[in-house]
């Protein structure tokens, strides 16, 4: 976790710091990913390294920030907890 939080501040923001907090209860004490499912019932495999997605999950996230702040400079209204702006606005 760790090295991925590292990871995040080095593409979003190198002089953020990092905050540590205790696990909770239910927090898995071990991590470790597998997507031999996802390889062998459906055929996938990662096409984008780590960082070069976080790098465009940044950018995607800037774009829908900036658009929702023109939109309700227009007036328009976001309301409840899953709604969002249309999906690929610029």
């Amino acid at each position: 976790m760790l090295e991925l939080a590292h990871m995040v501040q080095k593409v979003v923001n190198p002089k953020a710091g990092l905050v540590y907090r205790e696990n909770t209860a239910d927090d898995p004490t071990k991590r470790k990913p597998d997507i031999t499912k996802a390889k062998r019932d459906l055929h996938w495999e990662p096409t984008v390294k780590l960082e070069q997605g976080l790098e465009l999950m940044k950018e995607d996230f800037r774009k829908r920030v900036r658009l929702t702040c023109l939109l309700e400079r227009e007036g328009a209204t976001f309301r409840g907890k899953h709604s969002r702006p249309p999906e690929n606005p610029l």
